[in-house]
């Protein structure tokens, strides 16, 4: 699934809003991007409570360094760049690079899918449900460096220069890992059984 990127004009209007003392304005802000830093959170830590946790301290992060955001830049970079190394230092703690692609999953609770609403039969959703969740345990298994660009990449839809400046990698070095990321999901996804 891919997310739109939010148009960076309102959001640059409401970031200047905020610094000249309309606090409130920031909740636009935390409602605008709550989704997305949400799910990628999710996507690079496989829990909902540690995702939850990161995507509050996000927004509290932003919200205390918002003077320090250079205002030539894209708003929805940043605060990803700021959920990226919160989600970097959270994995590093808990010492978890990678998962096992033999682990067990999480219970169906802790899976993200958006499906579309009456179009699909209950077989349907719950197909597309394990299928989701055998692709997020392929993407889970690999190394957090690769997890973190394929999902902006594929997930979040951002560029390669996006990726660049969120990561703070050169772009050489995002096109590298894209490659051996999407090089080492086609093996997960044979062994899984996934097309």
């Amino acid at each position: 699934m891919k997310i739109d990127k939010p148009k960076d004009d309102e959001d640059i209007l409401v970031v200047k809003a905020c610094l000249r003392g309309e606090i409130e304005s920031f909740t636009r802000l935390i409602e605008k991007y709550q989704n997305m830093i949400y799910n990628l959170c999710y996507r690079l830590t496989g829990g909902s409570k540690d995702a939850e946790d990161l995507a509050q301290e996000t927004f509290v992060n932003a919200y205390r360094h918002l003077k320090n955001f250079d205002i030539e830049k894209k708003f929805f970079t940043w605060i990803y760049t700021i959920a990226l190394n919160l989600c970097r230092d959270r994995m590093r703690r808990k010492k978890i690079d990678k998962y096992s692609i033999d682990a067990p999953l999480r219970t169906n609770e802790d899976l993200y899918l958006q499906i579309s609403s009456g179009e699909m039969s209950p077989e349907d959703i719950a197909l597309c449900r394990e299928e989701e969740a055998r692709i997020q345990k392929c993407i889970t298994a690999l190394p957090y460096k690769y997890r973190q660009v394929v999902l902006l990449r594929h997930q979040q839809g951002l560029s390669y220069e996006e990726i660049a400046q969120v990561t703070g990698k050169s772009l050489y070095t995002i096109k590298v890992w894209l490659h051996r990321a999407r090089k080492k999901l086609n093996g997960l996804f044979k062994e899984a059984g996934l097309e």
